[in-house]
């Protein structure tokens, strides 16, 4: 069989043919898979350079070929974003009356979410990238409304801890509708089941798309049935596992929204995973050119739509928040770390971590609770150890708990931030020793898993479960303080009717984590007008990696506001925070942090993610 028979086998398309040039060119162009056949996925056969690359070989070569049926209709119904572009918006007649006549609750829709249904549902696909807390579920169960037909099934891809959200929304939204099946947690075969029955409204998280035998029986849902996808808090498809899944199901859905309030929170390069599960086979030469091509495809509603004050960031004196070390922790730094710089050794040969990742957590750990570690600072200095030890928080952890006090005393709820366990931990036992309620959130604490039909918390029971625990700190008067960790709790958690107060404690370089934790207590509040106030601590220390963290945060919001053309996040803290950095480090400092701020800026984005403790 001298031609190349092409054709579409699950999400891959098959090369099949007994041609060897045919052979030696995929070989020498593209990877062979696990499975040792001649496929591409079908995202990547789409790509325009892999489509001219095919095109040379097989007119150079005289090679013929022929398609099969279901690949042919795949390459017309491509998605190319030139073709929706000037898009007419739907009159807003129109989109009520589909709305009333589709069973949804059109009613309560403000008029921003109307304003921008219109330009959604006038596109098959699109993004809407508005602030937390503005009704971004409400309005991609709008769009599938407008899009639903006889047979059509909704499928959403979401963080775990947003499922009863989006359940809570779609009995809000479509009182008549059951709820939606849940897909995590099952094996394969009975995913095939579930996807096989008459359920509408399915949900599933990202993790469970790495794994292929489940990925297959997704595409092949999305490929029998019409089926509207949502991509819940989409930047996360930047991961490299996930973002390559999420692509290769790309090319199926008849309909498909992104939704994420922080659509770039490190650089133009989280745009482009989203861009292509949008439009597959779109040739993205350079990210920066997304941020011009994304314009026309999506929504944001902003702070000013929703008529919200703005969030106060560090309202007290300078020295409140710019915290002096205790002597044992200064001496520390100054007579090993800095030293050991001095004399040509890396950050992780000091802090004796396998890598700078290691490296800089434990940095990071050491500036906000240095009794964390006190086991390295034993073999350094026995005597610098014991004087930690004697010190007991540090001086940045007894800031944050004194500021706390401060703040209950007048009668109101506090939320504390850190990225660390330990710290988290050690917070909510200082407040237990003086008689203080606390709750916490990190990584080891789970998540209810409830029945679909029957779940209801009760804040006596469940003790220890993430949804128990924000429910005690929203409803009981004995629970003065929430500490948690922005990785497990920066979304789907809102807070804003009974805590206007958040503490920092430490924060990362993820920018994502710090603009989506301001805002689970900076929302729109019904009937109430209420200053929000975030307060970020600071060890005052030369070459202190807390002023590094924040210029970056800093820089990347500047970039994403730029973007998105919002200038309710075109924060005034830029310059501020980039002269407070450069000041606090001086010659010498600063030889001796480049090559580890280089490091880490370098690996940034697996940095900011990183939340071992």
């Amino acid at each position: 069989m001298s031609e190349v028979i092409i054709s579409l086998e699950g999400h891959n398309v098959l090369f099949e043919t007994d041609n060897s040039d045919f052979k030696n060119f995929f070989i020498s162009s593209f990877p062979i898979n696990r499975k040792g056949d001649f496929s591409l996925p079908l995202s990547e056969f789409l790509l325009q350079k892999n489509q001219e690359t095919f095109k040379f070989f097989f007119s150079s070569n005289e090679v013929s070929f022929s398609l099969t049926d279901d690949l042919k209709q795949s390459l017309r119904d491509r998605s190319v974003p030139s073709k929706y572009i000037n898009s007419k918006y739907i009159e807003e007649e129109d989109l009520l009356s589909v709305l009333e006549s589709k069973d949804f609750n059109f009613k309560r829709l403000r008029a921003f979410q109307v304003r921008n249904l219109k330009k959604l549902c006038s596109l098959p696909y699109a993004a809407n990238f508005s602030v937390p807390g503005a009704g971004k579920t409400s309005e991609a169960l709008a769009f599938y409304a407008f899009n639903r037909k006889e047979g059509t099934k909704l499928l959403v891809v979401s963080p775990i801890n947003a499922f009863t959200s989006w359940n809570e929304e779609l009995k809000e939204n479509f009182p008549k509708e059951g709820t939606f099946k849940r897909l995590k947690g099952v094996s394969y075969k009975t995913l095939e089941r579930n996807l096989k029955g008459d359920h509408e409204f399915f949900i599933t998280n990202y993790e469970s798309l790495r794994n292929p035998d489940k990925l297959q029986v997704i595409v092949n849902f999305l490929r029998d049935n019409e089926v509207v996808l949502f991509l819940d808090e989409s930047h996360k498809a930047k991961a490299e596992k996930t973002g390559q899944q999420i692509i290769n199901l790309s090319p199926f859905p008849q309909k498909k929204l992104i939704l994420t309030g922080t659509p770039m929170p490190q650089s133009p390069d989280d745009l482009v995973s989203q861009f292509l599960f949008l439009f597959p086979g779109h040739q993205v030469n350079f990210s920066e050119d997304l941020i011009d091509d994304f314009q026309p495809f999506y929504v944001r509603t902003t702070d000013e739509d929703l008529s919200l004050k703005k969030m106060i960031r560090n309202p007290g004196p300078e020295e409140l928040y710019m915290v002096k070390p205790y002597e044992g922790q200064k001496r520390l730094y100054y007579e090993y770390i800095v030293e050991e710089l001095d004399k040509g050794k890396g950050f992780s040969e000091i802090f004796k971590a396998k890598d700078i990742k290691k490296a800089y957590m434990t940095f990071l750990r050491f500036l906000s609770n240095p009794i964390s570690i006190v086991n390295l600072a034993n073999e350094i200095d026995t005597e610098i150890a014991e004087q930690i030890f004697n010190e007991g928080n540090g001086a940045k952890m007894d800031a944050v708990i004194d500021r706390a006090k401060e703040i209950i005393s007048e009668g109101k709820k506090v939320l504390i931030w850190s990225s660390f366990i330990k710290s988290i931990e050690r917070l909510h036992n200082n407040f237990f020793d003086n008689g203080i309620g606390s709750e916490y959130i990190h990584g080891g604490v789970d998540s209810e898993d409830p029945d679909e039909e029957n779940f209801k918390i009760d804040i006596y029971e469940n003790l220890d479960t993430r949804e128990a625990k924000i429910k005690r700190f929203k409803e009981s008067d004995e629970v003065s303080v929430l500490i948690a960790n922005p990785a497990a709790a920066a979304e789907a958690m809102s807070l804003h009717y009974v805590c206007d107060n958040a503490l920092y404690l430490d924060r990362t370089y993820n920018a994502a984590h710090f603009l989506q934790s301001e805002k689970r207590i900076h929302r729109l509040t019904e009937g109430e007008d209420r200053q929000k106030i975030s307060e970020i601590f600071f060890l005052k220390l030369r070459g202190s990696v807390d002023y590094h963290v924040d210029y970056r945060l800093a820089k990347k919001t500047s970039k994403m506001s730029q973007f998105l053309k919002d200038k309710d996040i075109k924060l005034e803290w830029l310059e501020k925070s980039k002269d407070e950095f450069y000041s606090n480090i001086n010659d010498d400092l600063e030889k001796d942090f480049q090559t580890f701020f280089k490091e880490q800026i370098n690996d940034e984005y697996s940095i900011s993610d990183y939340t071992e403790d």
